[in-house]
């Protein structure tokens, strides 16, 4: 299964950018994408190991893999890896 991190930009270059963007996140968020995109657990396992129901163990990823676009996009702009930021808009 391919994390969601690995989408977007090379795991390994995550964690080589800048580990301080990773260390920023709020603990429940670093710890849910930790499991999830790092170690590979499923939503049912993270959640089962976190001791949270699987909604907020998604609810945390979400907000966690939010944080880490926009720090991670911010950086490749200021680094001229890419053009402006952009927002997403769903289709019509």
């Amino acid at each position: 299964m391919t994390s969601m991190l690995a989408c977007f930009m090379p795991l390994q270059s995550i964690m080589t950018m800048d580990r301080a963007e990773f260390t920023r996140l709020a603990e429940p968020h670093r710890d849910v994408c930790r499991l999830v995109d790092l170690e590979g657990m499923s939503y049912k396992a993270a959640a089962a190991h976190l001791g949270c129901p699987v909604g907020t163990a998604m609810s945390r990823l979400h907000r966690a893999r939010k944080q880490l676009r926009s720090a991670l996009g911010a950086y490749a702009y200021a680094n001229d890896r890419f053009g402006p930021p952009r927002r997403y808009t769903p289709p019509p």
